[in-house]
């Protein structure tokens, strides 16, 4: 995958807004999200950027869109970022997920 190692040398195992919304099925809108995410009590000990917040909200909400709202995805995504095992955990994930699919990925525009 052209430009992986020096995007994980800018940004660790996180998404950026751009990544996360370019990976995800869904447009999701950042500010919003961090706006709904302010309204509740929590604690970023993952280091959580944004952009990972972006990408928990798609995947949750697209996997789990018959059983959650928007608001329960809002919580779920909150619980992992509040989880210290799960720290890179999305970034990781979607990385996997890639590879499993055998789908390249440039990531040069996101460094």
């Amino acid at each position: 995958m052209k430009g992986l190692e020096e995007y994980v040398k800018k940004h660790g195992r996180h998404f950026t807004e751009k990544l996360a919304n370019d990976a995800g099925r869904r447009k999701w809108n950042a500010e919003k999200i961090r706006l709904s995410a302010q309204k509740k009590v929590y604690y970023n000990v993952t280091g959580s950027t944004l952009g990972d917040m972006v990408y928990l909200m798609d995947m949750f909400c697209y996997h789990l869109s018959d059983q959650y709202t928007p608001g329960k995805c809002l919580k779920l995504m909150l619980s992992w970022v509040g989880d210290y095992n799960k720290t890179g955990s999305p970034f990781c994930i979607w990385l996997t997920s890639l590879t499993i699919k055998e789908k390249d990925f440039d990531f040069t525009p996101y460094i």
